[in-house]
Order: structure tokens, then sequence, then C-alpha cells
């Protein structure tokens, strides 16, 4: 992955993230902090909490990514 990819991935999350419907965790409804959680088993954002009771409930099986995390064209793809 090129450092521009990566740098176009962050910028498209960061997009998703400033859209109304993105602004709260899909579970819990908590307003989301600077760091958020995107389920891509599931397709949406999570705060922290949540993300670890995805990755406890699916027995870790569940694939959550911070929104630090480099992400690939087509899990942001996912989280549209």
């Amino acid at each position: 992955m090129s450092l521009n990819s990566s740098s176009n991935q962050r910028r498209d999350i960061l997009i998703l993230l400033r859209l109304v419907e993105n602004r709260l965790c899909c579970d819990c409804d908590a307003p989301l902090s600077d760091i958020v959680f995107g389920s891509l088993t599931f397709g949406c954002w999570l705060c922290s909490n949540c993300s670890e009771v995805h990755k406890l409930l699916f027995n870790n099986k569940a694939v959550v990514k911070s929104s630090l995390d480099n992400w690939s064209d087509d899990e942001v793809f996912l989280e549209l």
C-alpha cells in the first residue's frame, strides 16, 4: 500500500464519520469520539466499548478496525 493510498483512505474515513448518520455508535447510540471502530462484519461504526463487546461476543471472529488503522479501499467501501 502506498503512502498516498493510505492517506486517501484516512481522508475517506474522516468524510464518512462527518455524516450525521455516522456520529453515533450503531449499538448503543453513544456519540462517537475521535477514535472510532468500524465493524467490517456489519458495516457500521462502533464506540470503543461496543467494539470490545463485538470481539467478545463473536469470539474474536468479528472484524473490527480502529479509525486509526490502515484500511484497504474495499474495507472503506464496506462502511459506506
